[in-house]
């Protein structure tokens, strides 16, 4: 089911987990309704020739424990209930996925970066965004992360990076 259908019927704030895509000429911002839906985004996206919209199609069609049982299953079929994928990309995912994937474990953790990591990494992206070089967004963030202590947002962090900055 899409992040948006899970939204709809909240009438009350709530936390999406984001990946942020900077390109020349636009920002495509992704929101997941939880840290399983991004991390499988993440594993899909970096399979050869599967892009955003196919790994959207992935996870609106199948849950994030389905699409795993079918990676490790071998399940071709499975996966080319869904629109956009055929049996060729069905065969390349279960191929670059199948290793990533491992019974017992958070899923794909080893695709995605930390929690604590993707809020620092969302941060330098946004300050490269704003013509910062990166390397100069890296230093003021691991110095803003020494000032905020533990507890932090990335509205926070960014606000904090972009005084050292200044």
């Amino acid at each position: 089911m899409s992040t948006y259908h899970q939204l709809s019927g909240l009438n009350e704030n709530a936390t999406l987990f984001t990946h942020l895509v900077v390109r020349e000429d636009s920002l495509l911002l992704y929101g997941f309704f939880t840290t399983d839906e991004k991390r499988i985004f993440l594993a899909l996206i970096s399979v050869s020739g599967i892009g955003a919209r196919t790994a959207l199609a992935v996870l609106s069609t199948l849950s994030a424990e389905e699409f795993e049982q079918a990676v490790i299953r071998d399940d071709v079929k499975r996966l080319t209930g869904v629109a956009g994928v055929g049996k060729k990309s069905a065969q390349r995912i279960i191929l670059e996925l199948k290793e990533k994937i491992s019974i017992g474990t958070t899923p794909l953790s080893s695709i995605a970066p930390l929690q604590g990591e993707e809020v620092k990494e969302d941060a330098i992206l946004a300050l490269v965004s704003l013509g910062y070089k990166r390397a100069a967004a890296q230093v003021a963030v691991q110095k803003a992360e020494g000032t905020l202590g533990s507890i932090y947002g990335i509205e926070d962090l960014i606000k904090t990076s972009l005084r050292f900055l200044s």
